[in-house]
């Protein structure tokens, strides 16, 4: 995983296959509604707060995500707006 804070409002994260199997994530829960990947989201977010300080709490997360196949990685990119 690589997290890169773009701006106080803005993170930018890659997530590769690695990143899903090290944390038990299938592709069908990552592409589903599941509780394994709501988990793994928000497990993914508070570590890039520690990491970045990026305070996420008390604000409107947007997640937008595009998947990248000639590298193998899911890019995640998101915002915070403050509520």
């Amino acid at each position: 995983m690589h997290i890169q804070k773009i701006n106080d409002n803005k993170l930018e994260i890659f997530i590769g296959t690695k990143d899903l199997v090290e944390n038990n994530i299938t592709v069908q829960d990552f592409m589903s509604s599941s509780y394994n990947r709501h988990n793994f989201l928000l497990n993914i977010l508070n570590y890039a707060s520690k990491e970045t300080d990026f305070d996420y709490k008390n604000c409107n997360v947007v997640l937008e995500s595009f998947s990248i196949p000639t590298i193998r990685f899911i890019y995640f990119c998101y915002y915070q707006n403050t509520l």
